[in-house]
């Protein structure tokens, strides 16, 4: 098991220049900051896995409230220990999930600056064009064309090595689409072309109304997102850092890989660890964090309880 990078020495997100913030920046130029700085404190964190995970679900709440849905952060998660997650919720949470299980990965502009000749002919990644397409089927694009045209333009924005450009092109191409299928097109130009699976254009959309491609309205949008992410990582940091000293405290033999699954996504079940532990154990040691104030149990139930960060 590899060693872990102190997540105290991250980057502190409290420190940065105060004209970030201030009201007569151009919100461009204030995205580019809050996406540097939340760039160098992700290169180095831990729980980045956790972060997509959890940005995922809060985003997937965020749509389905644009459809009139009441579904909760613990519903999602609930779904979720599903192994075929069934209602109305479903498509919009899978394809979320989809989203956040994508690698971490070179962002297009370190592509564009290593060869020129890249961007502009890649057309779509091959791993992705089946998936791109059966998502957006199950989000309600119908036509096997148009969700195969959408696939292989999405593709194409997430080479651009601008994520407003990239966003701007798929809002453009995606205008008479279902919104959720918009806000997955966006979601995956921008996480691609950032090099993260991160669903910060929904995010930051929230019940806003629809996308819109101008420039400036792309970065508004996309600068609350980045904002609610680096306000989401914060506490996230810390209940890791105490985590990871807990760690120390217990003795079980699987102790580093239970923590490194626990910092891999949103929640575990004693269930979900039962490759590497026997159920009775793992419910012991998740208990054991839980006394020791290193984890939280997340539903309130005596039974099919949740444990994450």
């Amino acid at each position: 098991m590899g060693r872990y990078v102190d997540v105290t020495t991250s980057i502190n997100l409290d420190q940065r220049p105060g004209w970030m913030d201030g009201a007569g920046v151009h919100p461009a130029l204030r995205l580019g900051a809050h996406l540097a700085t939340l760039h160098l404190a992700l290169a180095t964190s831990p729980i980045r896995g956790l972060l997509a995970d959890r940005i995922a679900l809060l985003a997937a709440i965020k749509i389905l409230s644009r459809a009139g849905r009441t579904e909760t952060l613990a519903d999602l998660r609930d779904m979720r220990m599903l192994d075929e997650p069934a209602g109305p919720a479903a498509p919009i949470l899978s394809a979320w999930t989809w989203l956040s299980h994508l690698p971490w990965e070179e962002t297009a502009a370190t592509r564009f600056r290593r060869d020129r000749s890249v961007v502009g002919k890649e057309i779509a990644d091959p791993r992705h064009l089946s998936r791109l397409q059966s998502v957006t089927f199950d989000l309600g694009l119908r036509d096997p064309t148009r969700a195969a045209n959408l696939a292989f333009s999405s593709g194409a924005a997430a080479a651009l090595s601008c994520p407003l450009s990239a966003a701007g092109t798929v809002i453009d191409a995606t205008i008479e689409l279902p919104v959720p299928v918009r806000l997955f097109a966006i979601d995956y130009v921008i996480g691609r072309c950032c090099g993260w699976p991160l669903p910060i254009y929904s995010l930051g959309l929230g019940r806003r109304a629809s996308p819109e491609p101008h420039f400036e309205a792309i970065a508004e949008i996309l600068l609350a997102g980045v904002v609610e992410a680096t306000r989401i990582l914060h506490p996230l940091t810390a209940r890791a850092s105490d985590l990871l000293a807990a760690t120390h405290q217990v003795r079980t033999a699987q102790r580093h890989a239970v923590t490194a699954r626990i910092l891999a996504q949103d929640a575990v079940c004693p269930a979900g660890l039962c490759d590497l532990l026997p159920p009775r154990h793992s419910r012991r040691l998740l208990l054991r964090l839980v006394n020791l104030g290193a984890l939280r149990e997340l539903t309130g139930r005596p039974t099919y309880r949740l444990y994450g960060l």
